[in-house]
């Protein structure tokens, strides 16, 4: 066979496998994709869990729900491993997350633990999230899951987390803060 006849053969073959990949991978023009919203977007005990957090961080802190870790740590770029290290939190999130109202800096994370954390796997993946997270200096509170949580109780356990003190140490700015939630909430 001459080299002509080997490189029209393999031009052809380009051409139908670059075919091939333009039809199964791009989505055509007007097509209906296949996603759907989730409703609700929080399950009802994080509602609930989200509604006493907004209560004791208001005036202090913005409250988001379900933030993606690799939105909130990276890899250095001279990181000889960076892609493997940015793909073991790209996927994951965080259940809460309080940053400073100014700046909107990341201040603490809180993972609502609920049943499912108790599965090995899932104890894994938080030991691997805590170990990410206090590494690059941002704490992570995890808080089991009720039917119902203490203001006081709550804002005496994020002054914890963000302070490094033990949880009946809470500054009296805390407590103030919580006993303002608690009444706003009576109202």
């Amino acid at each position: 066979m001459s080299n002509l006849s080997f490189i029209i053969i393999a031009v052809v073959a380009v051409l139908i496998l670059a075919g091939y990949l333009l039809r199964t991978y791009s989505i055509p023009s007007g097509a209906r994709l296949p996603y759907k919203k989730r409703a609700p977007f929080l399950s009802a005990a994080e509602r609930s869990f989200f509604g006493v957090l907004k209560g004791v961080a208001a005036g202090r802190y913005e409250v988001f729900a379900k933030v993606r870790i690799g939105d909130l740590l990276y890899v250095p770029g001279r990181e000889e491993e960076r892609q493997s290290y940015q793909n073991k939190i790209q996927a994951k999130h965080v259940d809460f997350l309080l940053c400073d109202q100014q700046a909107l800096s990341p201040v603490v994370a809180i993972e609502l633990d609920d049943a499912s954390h108790r599965s090995a796997r899932t104890r894994e993946r938080d030991a691997f999230v805590n170990q990410a997270m206090n590494g690059a200096g941002l704490p992570v509170l995890h808080v089991p899951a009720r039917t119902s949580y203490s203001p006081a109780e709550l804002a005496a356990r994020l002054d914890s987390a963000m302070t490094g003190a033990p949880a009946g140490a809470a500054p009296p700015a805390a407590r103030s803060a919580a006993r303002s939630a608690a009444a706003s909430r009576r109202r």
